[in-house]
């Protein structure tokens, strides 16, 4: 065979194998819509919106084709998931493993999202480092459990968020951070900032990277300690984000920034 068509079969062979692999890691996502969706809806006063927010479902898959598309190879995530099943059944927030379903998603724990586990199974197939933190050894024992088939891709730390973002090699920039730490109080919100607040002055994030807030429209700040904007634990993040050289590409149940090119 002519080497030159040699050479052009070979580069569409590559091409190939990329947009399948792309396509698939999103793809995978597809079978969490609908307990995203009504996750999400758990943590919506849907009266107090003209126009509901998307849940986490839109935020996730823009999240994750971001990160493929431009190659990512880090994902930190500070605040892992903390309970194998939901609320509503017996086991919630236990460490027992006899509780975790890995073949029954319905009993999981959509209203928090269960990022680890999402995020993990989407995105193994582009092999990056995932870094899971959590000052609880108790959700990092419980996010090991739910990930265990993707060990080869997670690094698990148990210490702060703030300790983990100032130890952080800053010259291995971040790809996609996920910010999920502490409960719905001022004392979350103060946390949230110093976390943002390390994040810039390190220069922590890669040029095309992404921070993925969760929680912002969480309707609790607001029905239980009388919230005045639509932030929620972000109320103090969000604003010094946009004030140092962020912007928000989207702005639902979560909120997405990137750098200001």
């Amino acid at each position: 065979m002519n080497p030159k068509n040699t050479l052009l079969i070979t580069a569409l062979a590559t091409l190939f194998t990329i947009n399948v692999k792309s396509a698939e890691s999103v793809e995978k996502l597809e079978k969490y819509k609908k307990f995203l969706q009504e996750g999400t809806d758990q943590c919506i006063d849907l009266s107090h919106w003209a126009i509901p927010p998307k849940s986490r479902y839109e935020t996730f898959k823009k999240a994750f084709k971001h990160f493929e598309k431009n190659n990512g190879k880090i994902v930190v995530e500070l605040g892992a998931t903390r309970s194998f099943v939901d609320g509503a059944y017996q086991g919630c927030l236990s460490t027992n493993p006899k509780y975790w379903e890995p073949n029954n998603p319905t009993v999981w724990d959509w209203g928090a999202g269960s990022f680890t586990r999402v995020a993990a199974e989407c995105l193994c197939n582009l092999n990056p480092e995932f870094h899971s933190i959590d000052i609880s050894h108790q959700a990092v024992n419980i996010s090991r459990t739910m990930t265990k088939e993707f060990a080869h891709i997670m690094h698990f730390h148990r210490c702060s968020s703030t300790d983990f973002l100032s130890q952080w090699d800053s010259k291995r920039k971040i790809d996609l951070i996920y910010l999920d730490t502490g409960g719905m109080d001022e004392y979350t919100c103060k946390l949230q900032l110093q976390e943002a607040k390390i994040i810039v002055e390190r220069d922590l994030l890669s040029h095309n990277g992404m921070i993925l807030i969760d929680d912002v429209k969480n309707s609790t700040p607001r029905r239980l300690h009388g919230e005045t904007s639509d932030l929620g634990k972000s109320k103090y993040s969000i604003p010094y984000l946009l004030a140092h050289g962020f912007k928000i590409v989207a702005d639902e149940y979560q909120v997405i920034l990137i750098k200001n090119k």
